[in-house]
């Protein structure tokens, strides 16, 4: 990569990176939903960072398996939470984007 866009991307970084994954951990708030469960606006996971749509959009956007089915095919999703459970495993609430093409031509939103 030449060097002006090394450059570059240092800046970017500067500027639109979190400062600081102790600054995440600051974004916490208790679920309404369950005493024991702890909500995340953000997650860093290897390098990536994951969100919840109301606090970045782009970031929110993931291919899930529904009901944890990995032998169909994944389907485009939002992340709606991050829950932290006691635990110590987290999970995401994903809303499931409605598909370009339906097989049958109709839509179940409850799908």
């Amino acid at each position: 990569c030449p060097p002006a866009i090394q450059e570059c991307k240092v800046l970017f970084d500067r500027m639109y990176a979190p400062k600081s994954t102790t600054s995440l951990d600051k974004e916490l708030a208790e679920d309404p939903l369950d005493d024991s469960a702890i909500l995340h606006a953000r997650l860093r996971f290897d390098g990536i960072i994951y969100s919840r749509a109301s606090t970045h959009v782009g970031n929110s956007q993931v291919l899930f398996y529904p009901q944890g089915d990995r032998l169909s095919s994944p389907v485009p999703g939002s992340i709606q939470h991050i829950y932290a459970m006691p635990t110590g495993e987290l999970v995401f609430a994903v809303h499931r984007q409605l598909s370009l093409y339906c097989h049958d031509h109709t839509i179940d939103p409850f799908a």
